[in-house]
């Protein structure tokens, strides 16, 4: 509860941030974001139950890579053990990462752009392959983007495509879901024999 708390409160402050940037009332903005949180409530108990009707959290289908982190930390807090050898790797990752941000600013520009964040290389090596493979391949899209056309980068036409693709994700799996729970099988399935169409539907 603190966590989410703190990084809904983050979204907030970044929000406002950036409607100041663009000359955006902040009366506004709140009263739009009272107008956002109520329908929310709605909107996410709604998709909530419509995940969990479709699939299991926690499956092949439905992983929640962040969740096993919290599960993790709660199990740890709770009087779990951690994995064998883990000090052994924690402590100098510990160590290189809390110096990092107090050696960064002594450091040359061309230099500082290269040392990662300690939360993302954490991150990217807790989640499986699968979810980091596609942020990384994206990362380097944009530095090519950036480098290549510099122009239509500034335009925020990168912004605009990355937010497309997000967005259109988070659209067709309401859609795949709602197919599921409906048992509506897609059309690649068709025709196929009772094993083939099984193993497909599996899918």
């Amino acid at each position: 509860m603190s966590e989410a708390g703190a990084q809904q409160a983050g979204d907030l402050m970044q929000d406002l941030k950036t409607g100041h940037l663009l000359g955006c009332s902040p009366r506004s903005q709140f009263i739009g974001q009272l107008f956002g949180s109520f329908a929310s409530v709605f909107v996410t108990v709604a998709s909530y139950k419509l995940y969990t009707t479709a699939y299991v959290i926690g499956s092949p289908q439905l992983e929640a890579p962040t969740a096993h982190v919290w599960i993790d930390m709660a199990r740890i807090v709770t009087g779990g053990q951690l994995p064998s050898k883990v000090w052994e790797v924690a402590l100098p990752f510990a160590i290189i990462f809390g110096l990092l941000p107090w050696i960064r600013p002594q450091l040359p520009l061309h230099i500082t752009k290269y040392i990662p964040s300690g939360i993302a290389f954490a991150i990217g090596m807790y989640i499986q392959p699968n979810w980091v493979i596609p942020r990384v391949l994206g990362g380097v899209l944009a530095w090519f983007w950036k480098r290549r056309y510099q122009t239509s980068w500034d335009q925020g036409d990168g912004i605009i495509w990355a937010s497309g693709f997000v967005l259109g994700e988070g659209i067709f799996s309401i859609i795949t879901s709602i197919l599921r729970v409906t048992h509506v099988n897609p059309w690649t399935c068709a025709g196929l024999a009772q094993t083939q169409h099984q193993l497909c539907e599996t899918f």
